[in-house]
């Protein structure tokens, strides 16, 4: 069942977002991103996989309220100040190969553009990004609980993995890459889990070379890196930042034949990067950078620091409204509220000592 949340549903029934939307924010880019997309729900619930049906209601809506450009379109936009409509852009980032077997006919359908952000380590491999390494032994595991950390986690039950999962990947991604790595094959080996190729109809999957060479050239998909490793930046010496940021961009040049121009931002809140990635960023040719803070765009927003509300998850349509329209945005500095993605993290789990 989707999330609903009675107050958006009310506010959306009288069209209080698109209304006030189309007072204060008509000459603004709305950025969205998601990451991945399934068939179905999974096992374990993350905010990073939105089911195929969600998705489609998204497109529907973003369809009939806003005009939907390529990322280019919206930077050119942005950069003339020409903007004389909601105007909207959907991102996904990390490059899934759902992207591929379940987003992509609907861009042939509907014509829509799109923009992927590529960590490029993982083309072309049966190997994925940590977190959903990390998920995966949680899903495959038996064990009622573990102790990580001097804590002992309950995972008895698909709510309480999915709050673990939460907790430590919030904990996880702040530590250096080679410790990370350590971590989760450590806690796979807790869980009786070892590292297991990821399979073709994985959800996990990253995007082969065919793949998005042919999402290329059918001109409805826009190609960018998401650094090699998917490493945040801001905790990288200045040379590996630079190797981390040319690496994917020299390898997304090589599969798509055309120039890199935008990069995403691992993780992309304001603390994981800096004034040497965006100077680095600026050295390789880059125009435009996107984070994961949320809020609108207009014409005087910095474009290697782009705005981008998370899409991803579950999110029923009245709740989607209060997002794209920028109403929860406002709502949240008025009242100082974390945002959906904070609050998920913060979310109780059973540990006992």
């Amino acid at each position: 069942m989707m999330k609903r949340d009675a107050p958006y549903e009310i506010l959306d029934c009288v069209k209080l977002p698109r209304i006030l939307s189309r007072i204060f924010f008509k000459q603004s880019v709305t950025i969205l991103m998601y990451h991945g997309i399934t068939p179905e729900k999974l096992p374990i619930e993350d905010w990073c996989f939105t089911e195929s049906a969600i998705f489609q209601e998204h497109l529907k809506y973003l369809r009939n309220h806003f005009y939907l450009t390529s990322l280019s379109g919206a930077v050119d936009l942005l950069m003339s100040g020409r903007i004389k409509e909601p105007t909207a852009v959907i991102t996904f980032d990390d490059g899934f190969a759902s992207t591929y077997d379940l987003v992509f006919p609907l861009l042939k359908e509907t014509g829509v553009p799109v923009a992927i952000f590529l960590s490029t380590k993982f083309i072309d491999s049966d190997d994925t990004i940590w977190f959903c390494r990390l998920h995966q032994a949680l899903t495959a595991t038996v064990a009622p609980e573990f102790v990580w950390r001097g804590e002992r986690l309950r995972i008895d039950g698909k709510a309480r993995k999915a709050a673990v999962s939460n907790l430590l990947q919030a904990a996880l991604k702040e530590l250096p890459r080679d410790q990370l790595d350590a971590e989760v094959h450590e806690i796979a080996r807790m869980l009786s889990q070892r590292a297991k190729p990821v399979g073709e109809k994985s959800p996990f999957r990253i995007l082969s070379a065919g793949q998005i060479s042919q999402m290329q050239q059918s001109g409805l998909v826009e190609f960018g890196a998401h650094s090699h490793s998917h490493a945040i930046l801001s905790r990288l010496s200045s040379e590996e930042q630079e190797k981390e940021i040319m690496l994917s961009k020299e390898n997304v040049e090589r599969l798509t034949k055309r120039p890199c121009r935008y990069f995403s931002y691992p993780n992309g809140r304001r603390q994981d990067y800096d004034i040497t990635t965006i100077h680095l960023l600026r050295s390789a040719g880059f125009i435009a950078a996107l984070t994961t803070v949320s809020g609108p765009n207009d014409k005087h927003s910095p474009l290697m620091e782009l705005n981008r509300y998370d899409a991803g998850g579950n999110v029923h349509q009245a709740a989607f409204s209060a997002t794209v329209h920028h109403f929860r945005w406002t709502g949240n500095r008025i009242t100082g509220r974390l945002s959906p993605r904070n609050r998920r993290s913060a979310i109780r789990i059973g540990v006992t000592k």
